[in-house]
């Protein structure tokens, strides 16, 4: 999957939003798979690409850095995980309705984090 969207890209057939929207995907469903190096790596070039073009932030920003920051958390990666799930949850108190279910998901996922490391520090 991952060697089809980079021929894709390459080829020049859709937007950087939308194939970092793509990795994003990919990224989950590697997670998913156990191949935690493949989905790192996912991440971390759609992170790259949604913070090179929306720098204060956006939907899609927040949502990629709540999906990575819970698998650096899953694999104990729990300052990592903390400062991704800061930012995502930044984003999504400045972009997202207080009704939405992602900016629901990012703040429990923050708080979980915080309160994770925290007892860890005890």
């Amino acid at each position: 999957l991952r060697e089809a969207l980079d021929i894709q890209r390459a080829a020049g057939s859709e937007r950087r939003s939308d194939f970092a929207a793509r990795l994003n995907k990919l990224a989950a469903l590697q997670q998913r798979l156990g191949k935690v190096a493949e989905a790192r790596a996912s991440f971390d070039d759609a992170l790259a690409i949604l913070r090179a073009d929306s720098p204060d932030g956006s939907v899609l920003l927040a949502e990629t850095l709540w999906r990575s920051g819970e698998a650096r958390r899953e694999h104990g990666d729990i300052e990592g995980a903390l400062v991704e799930l800061r930012a995502a949850h930044e984003i999504a108190e400045r972009e997202l309705s207080s009704r939405s279910k992602l900016r629901a998901d990012v703040q429990a996922a923050f708080l979980a984090c915080k309160a994770e490391l925290e007892a860890r520090a005890k």
